[in-house]
């Protein structure tokens, strides 16, 4: 699931000479795949005699982003040696490949990859840990899954320690008084529930606010240890981007007088990027999350900011390029007791989709990235710790 993404879109696409080579069904395709409506998308790409090489790939990414990869690497094989296309193609083609499982074609493609874009973090991350893979690959044990009873055939992720309970993200029913499902997935929006820990399964599940739950995404949220500061992800409701996007953004409250104050919106909130996937230290004093915002290195990906003596918030720190690609960095966990944190990517070389990695904090930055492996990742999509 491509979380980071979750945002709303009432894109019109103008006729104009860029799309002079391509038919009525392609262009609407063009629209569908601009409002996130992919599986739209893929039924007009498909009803098209043929695809100009941008609604090839807008194809195989609308196919990527609905999980069917199998769909997708079809879609990449058909176009991917046509003249037009760019060496993120030969990325992204690889990435399917990975999440179908075939690593050894996955790294085929790699390797030209790594040759069109030698400087790109991600051909480097490739050259210099494609060689752990097949322990990546190896279970030796450490680690067991188990699947959660309060799971459903929706969207159950982020959870987060709250006063002896989690809190977690979900897309289940039964919240709003008004349904409405999410372009992208065909799924209910978002919002945050908490439930009971019993016999190391969740229970009880339930509306952790319903004054902060609202009618489009909210979730995933990060509390202060003592509970009084929740820090949280929710789309932009006063307004869309200039391409008209939805995106999302970071919003604090207050735990007084037995009750959630009314949120505040964080500083750099902005119409024209996202932020979300606030972690809070246990003092509330500092906060890791993922941006989109201009600047970085291609992308999502981590900073780092930290409250001043005023109590507002300071400047924010890129986590650089031992942490952050051109690829996607999202979903940090701070585990301050050991000093680690947890991060999901799909730019560091992984199993498939996003992965789980960690990287300990030093006091001159930050040490070497590990993937966790098997089976804490798999070929499909791990993250949120």
């Amino acid at each position: 699931m491509k979380t980071f993404y979750i945002s709303i879109s009432l894109i019109v696409l103008s006729f104009n000479q860029t799309f002079a080579q391509k038919s009525s069904k392609e262009i609407k395709g063009d629209t569908y795949f601009s409002n996130y409506s992919f599986y739209q998308a893929i039924e007009k790409y498909t009803q098209a005699d043929s695809l100009t090489i941008e609604g090839s790939r807008r194809l195989a990414e609308s196919y990527t982003n609905t999980g069917n990869t199998t769909k997708a690497e079809e879609s990449y094989a058909k176009y991917i040696h046509r003249q037009g296309v760019v060496s993120d193609d030969y990325y992204n083609y690889a990435s399917v490949l990975r999440a179908d499982g075939k690593y050894e074609k996955a790294n085929t493609w790699m390797d030209v990859f790594k040759e069109t874009s030698p400087n790109d973090l991600r051909a480097k991350n490739y050259v210099n840990n494609n060689s752990q893979l097949t322990n990546l690959l190896k279970d030796d044990g450490r680690y067991k899954i188990e699947h959660l009873d309060i799971n459903t055939d929706q969207q159950d992720f982020g959870t987060t320690y709250y006063n002896g309970k989690i809190v977690f993200a979900s897309s289940r029913g039964g919240v709003k008084a008004v349904k409405r499902s999410y372009n992208w997935n065909q799924k209910p929006f978002l919002d945050l529930y908490v439930a009971d820990i019993s016999n190391g399964q969740l229970t009880n599940p339930r509306n952790l606010n319903k004054k902060l739950n609202n009618n489009m995404h909210e979730g995933p949220a990060s509390f202060s240890n003592d509970a009084t500061i929740m820090a949280f992800t929710r789309n932009n409701y006063s307004g869309k981007s200039k391409d008209g996007v939805v995106k999302l953004q970071i919003f604090f409250s207050e735990y007084k007088n037995n009750e959630w104050q009314k949120e505040v919106s964080f500083k750099l909130n902005n119409s024209e990027y996202s932020v979300g996937h606030p972690c809070l230290t246990a003092d509330g004093n500092t906060m890791y999350f993922a941006s989109d915002m201009p600047g970085g290195f291609g992308g999502v990906d981590l900073y780092r900011m930290k409250k001043e003596v005023n109590g507002n918030w300071g400047e924010p720190e890129n986590l650089g390029n031992t942490i952050n690609t051109e690829g996607n960095e999202m979903f940090p966990f701070f585990e301050e007791n050991s000093e680690i944190l947890f991060f999901a990517s799909n730019g560091h070389l992984g199993l498939g989709g996003l992965d789980i990695f960690l990287t300990p904090i030093k006091s001159n930055g930050f040490g070497k990235v590990f993937n966790l492996g098997t089976p804490v990742n798999s070929q499909y999509d791990d993250f949120a710790l």
